[in-house]
């Protein structure tokens, strides 16, 4: 095959991509990752066209594929940890994102991701020290704060989550979040009230 084939194919990959053709894309992007095996960002565009799909198996294999070739890519790790929290395998992925920030300590999605994974485990005091350190690094990283609010939901913290919450509602139009921020507001009202109600007494 001359090298013109493999870039016509990776071309014709994208136009199916741009056209919502995903199943062919991903037949054609297996057809470039055999003419270059050695083609470190066709095994991510592979992988992430699995991820879409919700083929976390094949998408991992593609990850692992991509970070034989070129294993000093952060992005990788991350993408495959994302693979393995969606499967369930959260100890797992939280070692791609520990692998990930190694090599680029102050990302956000990294830390954001790494958080959720945390969160998940129960191990919730990590998982507000790094969620705090994602919307430090990105303010506006609205999947960190949601994180964050449920993080500080089970620690106790309702005003800490509350205020994560209306941080939420302000980046995007989230009907959960803003369910959450009305159910922590009557929380606190009922608390008030019944500080009243002690003190009048």
């Amino acid at each position: 095959q001359s090298p013109n084939s493999s870039i016509l194919h990776k071309i014709y990959a994208s136009l199916l991509q741009h056209d919502g053709e995903i199943p062919r894309a991903i037949e054609v992007w297996q057809t470039v990752t055999q003419l270059l095996p050695r083609d470190a960002n066709a095994q991510v565009e592979l992988g992430l066209l699995y991820e879409q799909q919700g083929l976390n198996e094949q998408a991992q294999e593609a990850f692992r594929q991509a970070l034989q070739i070129e294993p000093r890519l952060p992005f990788l790790y991350q993408e495959r940890g994302v693979a393995k929290d969606d499967r369930g395998r959260h100890a797992a992925a939280e070692q791609d994102f520990l692998k990930s920030l190694k090599l680029e300590p102050k990302d956000p999605y990294a830390l954001g991701n790494l958080g959720a994974a945390y969160a998940a485990r129960g191990r919730l005091r990590e998982a507000r020290e790094v969620l705090e350190q994602a919307v430090q690094i990105k303010p506006d990283l609205a999947t960190a704060w949601e994180t964050l609010g449920g993080v500080l939901h089970r620690l106790g913290d309702a005003e800490g989550a509350l205020q994560a919450y209306q941080k939420l509602t302000t980046l995007k139009r989230d009907p959960k979040a803003q369910f959450n921020v009305g159910w922590f507001l009557e929380q606190f009202q009922r608390w008030l009230h019944g500080a009243d109600e002690v003190q009048s007494g």
